[in-house]
């Protein structure tokens, strides 16, 4: 499945090209902090929100980040992502071709969806809303996004000295928690890689 037309003004050619899957695959996470921080903070809170097993959706996995990590603890992986050039760099397992706002899969299809690092990249809150309506969809348990917040200190300088043509941007906790409540799903948790510092943010809700 190609970029469906939500998807294709947010998603160029610098993330989808052979070239920058080689980075992610490589140099992108090369640190051990950035390598590790986001699949144990995500393992972490898919267990405390008492998801103990099943599959886990991760979607944008691009080169499969997150696999090693989830399996480690027991969760199996199948990753989507938009990009077959992600997808071809990674390492072996179920992986699927698709866009975050047309998911092939069936309503409740998987306990726990995880979306790390994809909604800084949706600057126009309906293709936010869009995205977390699908990603609802087809769970049947957790929803674990990121995004980054705009009540950080980095967030609250961007908006004072706005750089034009920026494409990540800062989302609102209020516009995150209304996207769940509005797609059926009750937040649980918002959880901040540094408070205040950090614009990575981590949010965690339950379909109902």
């Amino acid at each position: 499945m190609g970029i469906v037309p939500e998807e294709r003004a947010e998603v160029g050619a610098r993330w989808t090209s052979s070239s920058a899957a080689r980075h992610y695959a490589s140099a992108r996470w090369r640190s051990p902090g950035k390598e590790d921080r986001d699949p144990r903070t995500i393992g972490a809170l898919l267990q405390r929100h008492g998801h103990a097993g099943g599959p886990v959706l991760d979607v944008p996995c691009g080169t499969g980040r997150l696999k090693n990590a989830l399996e480690a603890v027991g969760h199996a992986h199948v990753g989507v992502d938009v990009s077959r050039s992600m997808l071809l760099a990674g390492p072996p397992g179920d992986r699927i071709q698709a866009s975050v706002f047309q998911l092939p899969f069936a309503a409740d299809s998987f306990p726990a969806v995880v979306a790390c690092r994809l909604l800084h990249h949706l600057r126009d809150p309906a293709q936010l809303r869009s995205a977390v309506r699908e990603l609802v969809r087809v769970s049947s348990g957790l929803v674990v996004v990121t995004f980054w917040d705009s009540r950080t200190l980095p967030g609250w300088h961007r908006r004072l000295r706005p750089k034009p043509g920026r494409g990540r941007c800062e989302h609102s906790r209020a516009l995150l928690r209304s996207a769940f409540e509005q797609a059926g799903a009750q937040p649980l948790e918002f959880r901040a890689t540094f408070p205040w510092l950090s614009r990575q943010t981590y949010a965690v809700a339950r379909t109902s």
